[in-house]
């Protein structure tokens, strides 16, 4: 009788053994999951915090391409600076996409608001704001945030040069000289 008591709690020892394994298993996979997205989560905000430097930098040069199209050193009379805003300033947020996204993550830049300029000579400071939504999502992982800021466009054309300077509201972020 001793041998089929001590059986009993041997089966019942391996069972319980067997029982806290598994479990300790879909602990460590729950964590682990958990761990995953959480660095997904790190990534697409670090991606995030990229993007927007990246998509300021897209809309200036935008504006300073925009201008020397409409008011460079071959142009006699300026052409509509608005219309080449238009054009440029989403193509260059969609190549910064491009260069921004990868296998595991998506960048994009969504609800874009153009200012329209009227500038009737190429001796002008155009100011506007232009906002989007960049958003960066992973397989897990979802950032995103609104973006508004204005950008002011100086232009001074001369019959040997063409300078051009943007700024951030008030910080200079770019100036540039073009000698005809």
């Amino acid at each position: 009788m001793k041998k089929g008591f001590a059986s009993t709690i041997g089966v019942a020892l391996a069972v319980l053994s067997i029982a806290l394994a598994v479990g300790a298993l879909a602990a460590f996979s729950s964590l682990e999951q958990a761990g995953v997205a959480s660095l997904e989560l790190r990534k697409t905000g670090e991606r995030l915090s990229d993007a927007r430097a990246f998509y300021d930098n897209a809309v200036t040069d935008a504006l300073l391409d925009s201008a020397f199209q409409s008011c460079g050193c071959d142009v006699n009379a300026p052409s509509s600076i608005s219309s080449k805003v238009a054009v440029l300033v989403p193509a260059y947020l969609g190549n910064a996409s491009s260069a921004l996204s990868s296998p595991s993550l998506t960048v994009d830049a969504s609800q874009l608001s153009i200012p329209s300029f009227s500038a009737s000579s190429c001796n002008a400071t155009l100011s506007g704001i232009f906002s989007y939504y960049a958003n960066v999502s992973s397989f897990n992982a979802q950032n995103g945030a609104a973006v508004s800021g204005t950008k002011s466009l100086e232009i001074q054309k001369t019959s040997s040069s063409v300078l051009m300077v943007v700024y951030n509201s008030t910080t200079l972020v770019a100036n540039v000289t073009i000698i005809c």
